[in-house]
């Protein structure tokens, strides 16, 4: 469904802890943790759980099967225009760039 690290990148683009994510999804933080650093294999249930909280803000992951290429990114809307989440001023641009190792920032313009 996705990865670690998309799941990680989606947490920052939305400036979600893993406890506010897990609040929201309904799941265990400590779930969260062990895939986002250990790579464990949840449930599929509790993926879809994460993936739904996170499209409540309109975050959705991409892959390579759909051509996008794997990662996560705001959900357009209407002509163009990006769903925002709370945290971002309405005329930012929001971008997360995740390296290999996992660590991420966010960059606002």
């Amino acid at each position: 469904m996705f990865s670690a690290l998309q799941l990680k990148a989606a947490r920052a683009l939305a400036g979600w802890s893993r406890e506010e994510l897990a609040e929201r999804a309904g799941v265990a933080a400590e779930t969260i943790k062990r895939f986002e650093l250990r790579g464990s294999d949840p449930k599929a249930s509790t993926l879809l759980k994460l993936r739904r909280a996170l499209a409540s803000v309109g975050i959705e992951f991409t892959d390579a099967a759909d051509g996008k290429g794997e990662g996560v990114r705001f959900k357009t809307h209407g002509r163009g225009a990006s769903k925002r989440n709370a945290n971002a001023g309405a005329d930012e641009a929001t971008k997360v760039e995740v390296t290999t190792r996992g660590a991420h920032r966010v960059i606002k313009r």
